[in-house]
């Protein structure tokens, strides 16, 4: 059995001095220093803390006085001694967050001149930090209590309860349970351990009665090996309990820490465990994991951006200044989301997500119209389900498989709930999530794995309840969350760094620049013969060659549609969709042939991700209902559901949102029954539905059906009247009074069209 039966010592401060003794239970406090030849150094932590009152004789009277003392449990070093210098200070506290923070400044280390800011080891270092209870459809062992007996007992979890956190609550019922039944903590270690690995168990333990043989051990998750079994107390009031137990066997299997508090439990005994913490010693000793500031010597620090640092000067995660600030060299920077900034200068390829700022989804997630942005672009996406992002390729996993990143995102929800994070099935983290209805940004590292299949990264956050609003995922190298960077569908794979900024210019000079970046937001040339005005629109050569979103206006200029690149083709050329599929389900007895009907949408000239697209069905009040969670390519349409709301017709429209534009298609689906014929009327063109530069014109031709029989000859011309769908109501009004009763033929012309129209044919029937 390895457990390691450390030495108490009890260390007080002299009556007579002026120190006072700050230190609290949990605190891992430290003594270094040079007693030449010798180098000593102690590493401790606190179990208990108070103060003796002893009687002194003060000019030849009897004085009492306090004498201030701590018992800490040797856990590394020199045993102290009386005659020593016994000055210990607070490196960190193994439970309690207020105190994990220290300044170390050291003249006799390796490396050394240097003063360090060491923050948050025994959390950002953790084996288990649970700060929830398993009371979700999944299991996390790092971040929540992990119960077993369920059965046998009630479990709740408090957040604090006065200076006791991350409560967790049994409350014995009165279910018969066996002798010996195992009812308790069992915490997985994610962390592979071997030997000499020296495990720290930290908590408080209190209940109802006194309980003398509640057991702690540490061993394979089988049980197969126990590398240290110990006999707990728990008595009426809060102790605290700190274990150190050295791995023992081999590290090819995982580990598990347990503690079987059923000591012969009643109904209706409590045992209360709070402020649980695994962590190794060797994160506590050596505490470079926990740097977050020197200054001095900056040897030995290794950054994952600028690499081995060396000579002297100041390494910070985060610097504000004001007033004046002059620098040589390179700056990387940004606010604290990455936008809304006017300058950036840093890493060009940073963020790897796909269009962050309008996300593909391979779940039911909507677009939310809501100025509540945190990071003032992009799309908010809500839901009530698994959110599965696709955030990049699949060929993009393969060459990053093993290597660190990093995701994080925004969040906020009305309600208290658990989000596990996963990536392409692969649990990540749980975040716990405060229902206060305020955006807050979370981050967690992971391994990339391979999911083992031609899939893209596919990044999962499933919520235990509720409504979460999600924007500006960030996928990034390295262990840290840095400030956002937007993305759009095209990212450049580079390692180069650049820089970003909207106000001031290029060349000239500063305050007469060549390119002037407006107060407007516009884009101007310093005499204002070239024009970017903040809205895309602009000109060249002094107005000669004007543009606005819909059309470009020449003054004696000519540009042939050869001319232009295929960037630019294919940014001018009409986009819209098309719904096929069948319109018809024929009715015989109770059953009707299909049994479904799969529509489909045709894009053209452009491409939408799940995020976009929306279905709906016109419903008898003659309002379009959206579809709920549906946003594929397809549609299945049943002839028995809800939606067709006793009629026998039921339209479905599409829309589709690309670059802030929106593109829709109608298609309506009759019930007939067996037997009995419909008319259809079927448009076709006579040189395709694209007009450019060399096809100016084509000619569409309406032709009606009943059942499979084509009747057109039989129904007059003036049955045939046109109608045009082109975005402005009163163009398209005045199209319809002029083709009404026109003919079955509509020749359409290039210079009928501002960018792109729908054109549709109505018959009456005689």
């Amino acid at each position: 059995m390895a457990v390691y039966s450390y030495r108490k010592f009890k260390v007080s401060i002299s009556e007579d001095s002026k120190k006072t003794q700050g230190l609290h239970v949990g605190d891992i406090v430290r003594r270094q220093y040079f007693d030449s030849p010798n180098l000593i150094y102690s590493l401790m932590c606190v179990l208990e803390t108070g103060t003796d009152t002893v009687t002194v004789i003060e000019n030849g009277e009897s004085v009492q006085k306090e004498r201030p003392w701590f018992i800490g449990a040797l856990l590394e070093g020199d045993a102290p001694m009386s005659g020593e210098l016994l000055d210990f200070v607070r490196v960190t506290n193994l439970w309690d967050a207020n105190r994990l923070g220290a300044i170390y400044m050291t003249a006799s280390d390796e490396q050394s001149p240097y003063i360090d800011v060491i923050d948050g080891i025994p959390v950002e270092q953790s084996l288990c930090y649970p700060s929830s209870i398993n009371n979700v459809s999944w299991t996390d062992y790092f971040s929540q209590y992990t119960i077993v007996g369920r059965a046998y007992v009630t479990a709740t979890y408090q957040k604090s309860y006065l200076d006791n956190y991350r409560i967790c609550s049994f409350v014995r019922n009165s279910v018969t349970a066996n002798t010996g039944t195992f009812i308790g903590l069992q915490q997985h270690i994610e962390k592979t351990l071997g030997n000499p690995d020296r495990v720290l168990i930290s908590y408080k333990i209190k209940s109802n009665r006194t309980l003398n043989n509640i057991i702690a051990s540490l061993g394979y998750t089988d049980g197969s090996r126990i590398d240290g079994t110990l006999n707990v107390t728990s008595t009426t009031e809060w102790t605290y309990q700190l274990h150190a137990i050295t791995v023992d066997f081999s590290d090819r299997y995982q580990r598990m820490f347990s503690l079987n508090v059923n000591d012969n439990l009643s109904e209706g005994d409590t045992v209360e465990i709070s402020d649980l913490n695994i962590v190794l010693l060797s994160s506590v000793a050596n505490f470079a994991g926990g740097l977050k500031m020197r200054l001095g010597k900056l040897n030995g620090i290794n950054d994952p951006v600028f690499g081995t640092l060396d000579n002297y000067g100041a390494y910070m995660q985060r610097l504000y200044a004001t007033q004046q600030v002059n620098i040589s060299g390179t700056l990387t920077a940004g606010d604290e989301n990455g936008f809304g900034c006017t300058f950036y200068a840093g890493k060009i390829h940073k963020n790897v997500v796909i269009n962050s700022v309008a996300c593909d989804f391979d779940s039911a997630t909507s677009i939310v119209a809501t100025s509540d942005n945190p990071v003032g672009v992009g799309e908010v996406y809500s839901s009530d389900r698994t959110i599965i992002l696709n955030a990049q390729t699949n060929a993009w996993i393969l060459g990053k498989l093993g290597k660190q990143y990093c995701f994080s995102f925004w969040l906020k929800t009305d309600t208290d709930c658990d989000i596990l994070i996963s990536q392409n099935g692969y649990s990540i983290r749980t975040i716990i999530v405060e229902g206060n209805g305020t955006w807050q940004r979370y981050s967690v590292a992971f391994i990339i794995q391979d999911p083992n299949q031609d899939v893209p990264l596919q990044m999962s956050l499933q919520q235990s309840e509720g409504t979460i609003y999600f924007t500006a995922p960030q996928i990034e190298k390295g262990k840290y969350a840095t400030q956002y960077q937007p993305t759009d569908d095209v990212l450049s794979y580079v390692e180069d760094y650049g820089a970003w900024f909207n106000k001031g210019g290029i060349g000239g000079t500063i305050q007469n620049p060549l390119l002037k970046l407006n107060d407007d937001g516009s884009i101007s040339s310093r005499d204002n013969s070239f024009i970017i005005n903040n809205d895309g629109t602009g000109q060249f050569a002094n107005g000669r060659f004007k543009w606005t979103k819909d059309k470009i206006l020449l003054q004696d200029v000519t540009i042939k549609w050869e001319d232009l690149d295929e960037t630019t083709q294919e940014a001018i050329k009409p986009k819209s969709i098309r719904i096929l599929g069948p319109t018809v389900f024929v009715q015989e007895n109770d059953t009707y042939a299909p049994t479904s009907i799969t529509l489909q949408i045709s894009e053209t000239n452009f491409v939408s991700t799940s995020s976009g697209r929306k279905w709906y069905y016109l419903s008898s009040s003659g309002d379009y209902v959206l579809l709920e969670g549906e946003n594929g390519r397809t549609l299945t349409i049943l002839p028995t559901a809800s939606y067709w709301q006793e009629k026998t017709i039921l339209t479905i429209k599409c829309v589709v949102t690309i670059n802030s534009s929106e593109y829709s298609d109608t298609i309506t689906i009759q019930k007939t029954k067996n037997g009995e014929n419909v008319y259809s009327v079927l448009i076709t063109a006579s040189r395709g539905t694209i007009l450019k530069d060399g096809v100016e014109e084509t000619t569409l031709t309406a032709s009606v059906y009943y059942g499979n029989e084509e009747v057109t000859n039989l129904i007059p011309d003036n049955m045939f009247s046109w109608v045009k769908e082109s975005g402005n109501s009163e163009s398209d009004t005045e199209f319809a009074q002029q083709h009404e009763g026109y003919g079955r033929n509509l020749t359409v012309r290039l210079t009928d069209l501002i960018n792109t129209a729908k054109f549709g044919c109505k018959v009456a029937k005689d």
